[in-house]
């Protein structure tokens, strides 16, 4: 993803991300949003992962999928595709952030997901660098 427009939208998301009030603390490590268009909805999934131990679900603003789904109309004209799902990853305590993106599976990253299990699996799954 070598273009301007689409790098601005990429530190956008990471923004309202880190603004929403329950990220607000300094007990996380990382923290992941799916965001999803699979089958014509649109939906966003997210999970905090706490220094402790342990996983609590958790959404930034509405503001995020907006811009999420902006940097996924930009991307489908430089290449011609659209993706499924998106699932980002945000670390501290370098807040690095990092986006995958799914052509091929449209429940890669969904509960739904049979292959996953449980709530507790699909969390897991989620996880940053699992």
């Amino acid at each position: 993803m070598k273009n301007r427009a689409c790098d601005e939208l990429v530190m956008e998301i990471g923004e309202l991300i880190l603004r929403c009030e329950d990220y607000q603390n300094d007990l996380w490590w990382g923290l992941s949003v799916v965001g999803d268009f699979a089958y014509g909805d649109t939906s966003m999934t997210g999970y905090i992962y706490y220094y402790k131990g342990g996983y609590e679900a958790a959404l930034p603003e509405s503001d995020t999928m907006r811009k999420i789904r902006a940097l996924r109309a930009e991307m489908e004209k430089l290449e011609e595709k659209s993706w499924h799902q998106c699932l980002i990853h945000i670390t501290r305590p370098h807040y690095k952030m990092n986006i995958q993106f799914e052509y091929n599976e449209p429940e890669r990253w969904s509960l739904s997901n049979k292959s996953l299990g449980g709530i507790g699996e699909f969390a897991e799954r989620l996880k940053p660098g699992a």
